[in-house]
């Protein structure tokens, strides 16, 4: 992300150094993220994958999510209720890596981050109901097409 109008601002972060952003870019959860309630403010970086995206805070450099789209962890059906596609939000669920002793990456399909990139305005959705839980295993090497 880079500084496009207005004045641009820096944060720094653990995993890419000094962020140069734009405030108009600036995704705020009014409500923090479950576990997080006092952190608001981040960035939605790019990835070389594309169904990948960093969420990266914006106030605290060590606090950075990595997060798939519901079809690139696999999930044969929709993750998210119709209203929240009918409004053209994105969804994307939570990665949890590997460990050292190897594993599968997994993804929370149970509560997707949902943004609102028209009002730069997000949510972690718990969905009770879903037929998803919070560590649905989907093979990341694969995805992003290195090998195992």
């Amino acid at each position: 992300m880079t500084a496009t109008a207005g004045p641009a601002r820096t944060a720094e972060t653990r995993l890419f150094g000094t962020l140069a952003y734009d405030p108009s870019d600036t995704i705020t959860f009014p409500d923090g993220l479950p576990g997080f309630p006092e952190v608001r403010s981040f960035a939605l970086l790019a990835t070389p994958v594309q169904p990948l995206v960093w969420l990266q805070s914006l106030e605290c450099p060590e606090l950075a999510f990595l997060l798939v789209s519901p079809e690139g962890a696999g999930a044969s059906v929709s993750v998210v209720p119709e209203t929240c596609r009918r409004q053209g939000l994105f969804a994307a669920a939570v990665v949890t890596l590997p460990g050292p002793g190897g594993g599968s990456a997994t993804a929370n399909l149970k509560a997707p981050v949902v943004i609102d990139r028209t009002a730069r305005t997000g949510r972690q959705m718990i969905l009770p109901e879903s037929p998803f839980g919070t560590a649905h295993p989907f093979d990341l090497a694969a995805l992003a097409g290195t090998p195992a």
